[in-house]
């Protein structure tokens, strides 16, 4: 459970929340189940079939609460039971109908609304307004459709006209863009004949194109030859000088012999100084690793020394502070004892002031109500007297009323005597009948309040015994405490505490120091080999390092000072090797330089040559190009004519030829698009001279039609129609908007017919199923109030046995307050009054009794139905103090008969007849240290 317990460190109290866990026995392991307190309880809940509150009412009585079960209210039955058997079912059967009928309701209602919003829509009252509606629009229709009849008539021979006029206009307007176009050609005659004579010359142009195209190509290959040669020329000059300067070159660099010789000597003696320079660099390293381990020696020594100082001084500390924490410590357990029972009494002193001040309001409250119940029953008495002396007169001013239609020889209607000796008077007012039912009105409200003050009495009475029982019970846990207490209560609680704290203070501490001196001890052992070790190891480093300084100052010697780094000596060769790599390096460029300059001199001269050849071939081969240019020229006709067809063109004959034919020349694209234009213009003309024929011969005869008019006809025809579709469009779509309106309401009705015919049943069924009807019952309760007879014939059977035939118990079936549920109350009858009472009017013991019936009843029959809770175990704390000794008797009967049946029952009591009768307890004993159980039997 959640508990306070003392602080480790300082100190005040801390809260230590509640922890559960559920675990399975597999075999000869535990499976865990759940691991939190909410998950536990869940879990609990499962396996049991109750929640905490419910197995304190049937399986475990508590001390204080063995009469709840026994007193509760229907409601609070009711959930119990419907736990127990499982009559959760009828509760849904009865909830679902309940739903049935609300969502027929909401259904309905929905009918409803929809169809006082179509209504509201069509602007109508009834359906049958909207009928006559549809009938005055059916005959506003057949006039209308006569109308578009004779506009459309109108309007098909306004545009037959209107079509004919402009077939007419047409064939006018053709004839004139025909003649108009007709004139637009002739007019490019003189355009057209131009361009015919430019296709000609330009066709005669293409003839020379060969010619010219082999002069040009010669002409290229000429001038390229030409540049070739004068390049080749060009290089084989800078060529010849580069070999002369790569011969100067080559002769500087072969006189430099001797210093190529002095750089190969400098740096063979660079590389045998390398080994002597490694040597002189490990007898450093080593003097420097035994310098650092000589004083790394030293520095552990010193530590060592004073971590041995250290320890000596803490433990002679530790010591002294156990010493002086060891009897304060060893009072702890005591003070605790002390403390928890002074806390405990003074607990229980608070509680019994507060439960003997709720005593006293309880019995001021009870005492409150007995009056109100006296004040009521007075009243009811006295409505009852005025009731019965109301009827008596009304009896006798009924008999008054018959006796004054008597007449001799006629038969009473009472009694059907003929004779009439003493006929019944009445004198005074009549009473009428309704202040006799106003009278008995008044009866049955007093009877109303009566009831309602008795059920208040009741529940003050219940309220003033348990506050009574609480008292009583506070009272002897605080003699138990008193009783138990051998030193008694101290003067100041708080003293104790503040003493119990630093007791637990000084045992809290006292034991990490103890571990610590222990620690300590072993520490100081460990630290003193430590400290020889390290002395040891000092002079062993500092011989080493002696050594290693004489070896270094002998290799130091064999090394120049400037070259004994290693980066110096590397430094040092590589610039010699790069001295005598660039010189050898200069002389092998120079011999190469010299070599392939006298190859390229040789290679460019020979090419001169062959290239000096073919400028020559390609000269002549532009001048046998242009003779045949100059015959394709006087072929096409491109030379003067009086010019000597015999003579080749040459000069200025051929430059005036040349120019005449380039001046002919197009492109082959242009000469196509010129021929082709020549082409379409001729056939336009052709196509205009045969339209216009056409056109002509087309008006002969016709006269030209007034368009205007005849458009302004016809579009005021169209119009008149337009109109008169959108007046018949617009009736038709209200006369279809009636007809569906129509439609849905008609399958509105047809629906709310069915949605009430089924209210009618299933509205009937939720309402009594839900309890409304004369007992206030619902299904479910109607079905445990049959479950619960059943348990209470069982309880009453133990009932009867206990208490010697004195008290049945009983469910109350009248309605007693018609504003609450009902149905599961219980009452008790009592054999020596012949009358039933309320349960809660039991005494203590009588009530225990009853309670433990009930639960007993309870447990045969849940057992007696399949499927139910298996209510194998009762648990009793409690209540047989309040017993008599023949009571307690037939308690320990019942029970005993109970085991001998296979049932076990757990009893949790002081009672010392109880403890002699049982021979199998548990017991809980107390002690200094803590209490321990003891199993007896």
């Amino acid at each position: 459970p959640e508990q306070e317990r003392a602080a480790l460190r300082g100190s005040g109290l801390v809260k230590v929340l509640a922890k559960a866990e559920l675990s399975r026995r597999d075999g000869e392991t535990w499976t865990p189940l759940a691991q939190k307190t909410t998950d536990v309880t869940a879990q609990v809940e499962d396996l049991l079939g109750f929640k905490a509150d419910q197995f304190r009412q049937v399986v475990l009585l508590p001390q204080g609460q063995f009469r709840k079960l026994l007193a509760a209210g229907s409601g609070e039955r009711e959930r119990i039971l419907e736990t127990l058997f499982g009559t959760a079912t009828y509760k849904r059967l009865q909830d679902a109908l309940k739903a049935e009928a609300a969502s027929l309701r909401e259904r309905g209602e929905q009918a409803r609304l929809r169809r006082e919003t179509l209504l509201q829509q069509a602007g109508a009252a009834t359906p049958e307004a909207l009928a006559a509606q549809q009938t005055g629009l059916a005959a506003t229709l057949a006039t209308l459709v006569e109308e578009e009849q004779r506009a459309r008539e109108e309007d098909a021979a306004a545009r037959a006209a209107l079509q004919q006029g402009q077939a007419s206009a047409a064939l006018f307007a053709e004839a004139e863009a025909a003649n108009a176009a007709l004139q637009a050609l002739n007019a490019r005659a003189g355009e057209v004949e131009a361009q015919r004579a430019r296709l000609q010359l330009a066709q005669r142009a293409q003839q020379v194109q060969p010619a010219e195209t082999a002069l040009a190509a010669a002409r290229r290959a000429a001038a390229e030859a030409h540049q070739r040669e004068a390049q080749v020329a060009a290089d084989l000059a800078r060529a010849t000088a580069a070999v002369q300067q790569a011969d100067a070159g080559l002769q500087a660099e072969a006189a430099r012999g001797p210093e190529r010789d002095a750089a190969q000597r400098e740096l063979m003696r660079l590389e045998a100084l390398a080994d002597a320079v490694a040597r002189l660099a490990q007898a450093e390293d080593a003097l420097r690793a035994r310098e650092a381990g000589r004083a790394e020696a030293e520095r552990k020594l010193a530590t060592a020394a004073a971590r041995r100082d250290e320890l000596a001084v803490r433990r002679g500390t530790l010591a002294a502070r156990i010493d002086a924490l060891q009897p304060q410590a060893a009072q702890a357990e005591a003070l605790a004892l002390r403390v928890q029972r002074a806390e405990r009494r003074e607990q229980a002193a608070a509680g019994l002031a507060a439960s003997t001040r709720q005593l006293a309001a309880q019995q001021a409250a009870e005492a409150r109500q007995q009056q109100a119940f006296d004040a009521a029953q007075q009243a009811l008495q006295q409505r009852r007297a005025l009731l019965d002396a109301l009827d008596a007169r009304w009896r006798q001013a009924q008999a008054a009323i018959l006796a004054g239609h008597l007449h001799d020889g006629g038969a009473c209607p009472v009694c059907g005597s003929a004779e009439h000796p003493a006929p019944a008077r009445f004198d005074g007012e009549l009473p009428t009948e309704q202040a006799l039912q106003a009278a008995g009105v008044a009866v049955r409200e007093a009877e109303a309040a009566a009831e309602t003050a008795r059920r208040k009495l009741d529940a003050a009475a219940q309220a003033r015994a348990a506050a009574q029982a609480e008292v009583s019970t506070r009272e002897a846990a605080l003699q138990a405490e008193d009783s138990a207490s051998e030193e008694g209560v101290p003067a100041s609680l708080a003293e104790l505490r503040t003493a119990l704290q630093a007791a637990r203070t000084a045992a809290a501490d006292i034991g990490p120091l103890r571990d610590a001196l222990q620690a300590l001890d072993a520490d100081i052992v460990t630290t003193g080999a430590a400290f020889e070790q390290a002395r040891e190891a000092s002079a062993a480093a500092a011989s080493a390092a002696q050594a290693a300084l004489g070896l270094a100052e002998e290799r130091r010697a064999a090394v120049p000072e400037h070259l004994r780094a290693r980066a110096a000596l590397d430094a040092a060769i590589a610039a010699a090797r790069a001295k005598r790599a660039h010189l050898e390096a200069a002389l092998q460029s120079a011999q190469g330089a010299q070599q392939a300059a006298a190859a390229r001199a040789t290679a460019l001269g020979a090419q001169r040559e062959t290239l000096a050849e073919a400028a020559q071939a390609a000269a002549s081969r532009v001048a046998e190009a242009g003779e045949q240019f100059g015959e394709a020229l006087l072929t096409a006709g491109f030379v003067d004519p009086a010019a000597d067809a015999a003579v080749p063109l040459e000069g200025d004959a051929l430059q005036r030829a040349e120019a005449a034919w380039r001046a002919a020349v197009l492109p082959a694209p242009d000469v196509e698009r010129l021929a082709r234009g020549i082409r379409n213009a001729d056939e336009q003309l052709a196509a205009a001279r045969e339209r216009a024929e056409r056109a002509t011969r087309a008006i002969a005869g016709i006269v030209a039609p007034d368009l205007a008019a005849l458009e302004t006809r016809a579009a005021a025809c169209r119009d008149t129609v337009e109109a008169v579709l959108g007046r018949l469009a617009h009736q038709r779509g209200e006369q279809a908007r009636l007809a569906k309106l129509l439609a849905a309401l008609d399958d509105i009705a047809r629906e709310s017919g069915a949605i009430e015919a089924e209210y009618r049943v299933v509205g009937h069924l939720a309402d009594i199923a839900n309890g409304d009807n004369g007992r206030k019952l619902t299904f479910q309760r109607y079905v445990l109030a049959a479950l619960l007879d059943d348990v209470l014939r069982a309880a009453s059977l133990r009932l009867k046995a206990m208490s010697r035939g004195r008290y049945l118990l009983q469910r109350r079936e009248d309605v007693a307050d018609a504003r609450r549920a009902a149905g599961l109350d219980l009452e008790v009858f009592d054999d020596y009054t012949g009358r039933a009472r309320p349960a809660s009017t039991l005494s203590g013991g009588e009530g225990f009794m009853a309670s433990l019936s009930l639960a007993l009843g309870l447990s045969d029959v849940v057992q007696a139905y399949a499927g139910g809770v298996q209510l194998d175990t009762l648990f009793i704390d409690e209540g047989f103090g309040s017993l008599d000794p023949e009571s307690l008797d037939m308690a320990m009967k019942a029970l005993i008969d109970l085991q001998q049946r296979g049932r076990m029952v757990g009893v949790i009591s002081h009672v010392e007849e109880m403890k002699q009768q049982i021979d199998v307890a548990i017991e809980v004993v107390q002690g200094v240290r803590g209490s321990r159980v003891r199993v007896r039997g």
